[in-house]
């Protein structure tokens, strides 16, 4: 019987990594829109879907972690840098919040998942 905590970290691992794939889908289907779809996209396709694939608690940490480092990055470019409009600053400021709450998620399942607290496997 599962615990309350496994619960909630499986409903954030399920969350984070659907975020994730959204993202990745969402970045093909721009590129294939406009024309410049090729070999690599999948490659994000792919890379996106993961810590669904594999299911280890490692790769909940790593993936979590370096999307994590990737869009806070983003984030502060976005503040240092800004953008355009209003209206721009506003969709790339959700986009990247959402994609740091996502991470976080991944990262909070990973700890979270089982009982065996510092087992990576």
């Amino acid at each position: 019987m599962e615990t309350a905590a496994q619960q909630k970290a499986w409903i954030a691992k399920i969350v984070g990594s659907c975020y994730s794939i959204l993202i990745g889908f969402a970045y093909s289907v721009m590129e294939l829109v406009s024309g410049h779809f090729s070999f690599g996209d999948f490659g994000v396709l792919i890379w996106s879907c993961l810590p669904i694939l594999i299911n280890k608690r490692w790769m909940y940490l790593c993936f979590g972690g370096l999307n994590l480092l990737i869009w806070s990055y983003l984030a502060l470019a976005i503040v240092f840098k800004g953008a355009g409009d209003f209206v721009s600053l506003l969709v790339m400021s959700s986009v990247t919040l959402g994609a740091i709450v996502a991470a976080s998620l991944l990262i909070y399942s990973a700890v979270n998942i089982s009982e065996k607290r510092f087992s990576l496997i």
